[in-house]
Order: C-alpha cells, then structure tokens, then sequence
C-alpha cells in the first residue's frame, strides 16, 4: 500500500475549511501520524486591506482564530494538530517540501465562493501545482470513509490511485471503474462508422476493461468479494459523477499524470471537472516518480 509519513491542511477559518481540518486530524489518527499541520496563508494584499477594519491587529485575531480551531479539532476528533500561520502565496507554502509522503488536505469550497468558481477553485489551484497526494474535502467527516470509488484508465497512475485508497480507507467498499468514451468522441460527431463496427469497437473496449480491472485486483491482492469491478460506456467525467451518486460514495480516488505543462495547466480536463462538481471528497494522486 501506499505510505503516508506528514500529513498538512489549509485553513481560511471557514466552514468548509473546518470540515477539511476535521478530516485530516481524523485522517492523522488512523494512519498513525504525529505533527500535521494546520496551516493558514494570509496573502499580503488581503491582509493589508482588513487591517483598518479591526480593532485588533491583524496577527492577533489569526492567532486567537487558529487557537480557537486547534481547540475545536482536538475536541471533536481527539487529534490535536499543530497550527502554522505564515504570510505569501498559499500554493507556495502549502506545497513546499511536500512530496509523494505528505497528504495535503484542503476545503473543496473556501471562504470565497463566487470567486472560486469564477477565477478556479484554490483547491482546482493546489492540485495543479501539487506533486502530492491531495485532498480537497467536500462533506462531513463524521467517521472514517464507507463507500469509495476508484476511477481508472489501466496506467501505472490507476495502480498507484488504488493503492492510496487501500491506504486511506482500508475498511470502506471499494468499487473501480473504467469507463470508455463512445467513438464519437475519439472521431468527432460527424463520422460515419458501420454498426459492426460499433459493436466491434464496443465489445472490445468492454472486454478490454474487464481484463484490465481483473488483472489491476490480481496485481493488488483483492479478492472478488473485497471489490466491485465496473465497465461503463460513457463520457469520463460524466461516468465518474453519475456513478459516483448511484453509490452514495464518499470519496473519490483519482490518477493524475504530472510533469507535462499542459496537464499543470489544465489539471487534466477529467479530473478538474470532478473536482468542480463531486458530491464527495476527492484525492487526486499523482503519477509517483520512477
């Protein structure tokens, strides 16, 4: 399985920035970890611009809210995180030094809402830019994880995908999916294809999914009865979400592939749309180097 050593989480002090935290002090305990860090990035511009505005100075009611957090959290989960206030960019200090060990958790939502979903979420941001396995949490943590769904295209990142989800949820339901896209999508809406053809193509990529989910359990150790193996023809981010809510599934688990610069910029296409609209928490997981 895969091994998890730190564990950090951002913080705007916000609700759903609480849920993010609860989570990760949570996620802290089970796996065993001591030290993760709750970490609060005040960004020069928007703290110069409150300043005037209260009657304290601003370091003040940072610390009184991060106190006032540490407390809550530990009261809630028995975890007591360490808190971390600094000032800069927070893409910069939350992913500094992290690596394919540390888990970054964060809101999927923040305290700005219009402007996540108008200029790119800063969870959609993180994971952009982040090398490691990262969290963006959407629901309540009121317990560990029951129902987990495991998107794969068959690469190295899917086998890597999975075993993070073994590690982050050892005792949840398990299904994976593998969905292929119609052919209109990979020739364009206008080509003409025989239906032989079609139902050619279509028993192949159905036959070629089942052979690949089996040979990705074998290859992990699953028995059949510790894991759902499911083919689906469909759009990929669509087919993730659809199933995803015919699960009820609390978290998702996804490859990512890292180093190309028009995945950095897109965060892969797939991926972003599932952070934008998942019901549940996502952890994106990108390709391990080697």
């Amino acid at each position: 399985m895969a091994r998890i050593s730190s564990l950090r989480i951002a913080t705007d002090f916000s609700e759903h920035a609480d849920r993010a935290a609860r989570r990760g002090a949570r996620l802290a305990r089970a796996l065993g970890i001591t030290g993760a860090r709750l970490i609060h990035v005040a960004e020069k511009p928007g703290l110069l611009a409150v300043q005037s505005l209260l009657a304290d100075p601003i370091e003040e009611a940072m610390a009184r809210a991060m106190d006032a957090s540490l407390d809550a959290i530990e009261a809630d989960t028995g975890y007591r995180l360490s808190g971390d206030i600094q000032d800069g960019k927070i893409t910069e200090i939350l992913l500094e030094g992290a690596d394919a060990e540390t888990l970054v958790v964060l809101g999927g939502q923040g305290a700005h809402a219009w402007q996540d979903r108008a200029l790119g979420s800063t969870a959609t941001r993180i994971v952009r830019h982040s090398q490691s396995p990262t969290l963006a949490v959407r629901g309540e943590a009121p317990g560990d994880y029951q129902r987990v769904l495991v998107p794969v295209d068959l690469s190295e990142v899917s086998g890597q995908a999975l075993d993070m989800a073994l590690t982050i949820a050892p005792d949840a339901s398990l299904e994976l999916l593998y969905t292929w896209a119609p052919v209109t999508v990979l020739y364009g809406s206008f080509v003409s294809i025989s239906g032989d053809m079609m139902a050619a193509y279509a028993a192949d990529q159905q036959a070629a999914g089942h052979d690949g989910l089996s040979r990705l359990c074998e290859a992990h150790g699953l028995a059949p009865e510790r894991v759902t193996c499911t083919v689906r023809r469909d759009f990929p981010a669509r087919g993730i979400l659809h199933r995803a809510r015919e699960l009820n599934a609390d978290l998702i688990v996804m490859g990512k592939e890292s180093g190309h610069r028009l995945e950095k910029l897109l965060v892969g296409s797939v991926t972003s749309q599932v952070l934008a609209h998942a019901d549940a928490d996502v952890l994106v997981v990108p390709r391990a180097p080697g």
